[in-house]
């Protein structure tokens, strides 16, 4: 999955900034030109690519994304935690009808 995400993120800036060299290194304000509502824009883009609740998101986890990495290892915690979230759900309901 993690390859996914990586490529997801890759592909999704290099069509907002029209880079097609993007690198996990590079700082999106710095080396790619995002500023804050770009960046806003990438992530609300890769919310839907990767099916991750933007709600899930704090402000703190938006204002530290200053890397391409930093961007990469957000989308990689929220779907570990989605994929948790949804074996707990998929085990309560099988509790649930057993009762």
């Amino acid at each position: 999955m993690e390859s996914t995400i990586k490529q997801e993120v890759v592909q999704t800036l290099a069509a907002v900034t029209k880079n097609s060299t993007i690198n996990e290194s590079h700082n999106l304000k710095e080396d790619l030109g995002l500023d804050s509502i770009r960046i806003i824009l990438v992530v609300t883009k890769l919310t839907k690519k990767l099916d991750v609740n933007i709600l899930d998101f704090s402000d703190q986890d938006l204002v530290a994304l200053q890397s391409v990495n930093d961007l990469i290892q957000l989308f990689e915690s929220k779907s570990d935690t989605e994929n948790s979230d949804d074996t707990a759900t998929q085990t309560h309901c099988i509790f649930k009808n057993e009762m």
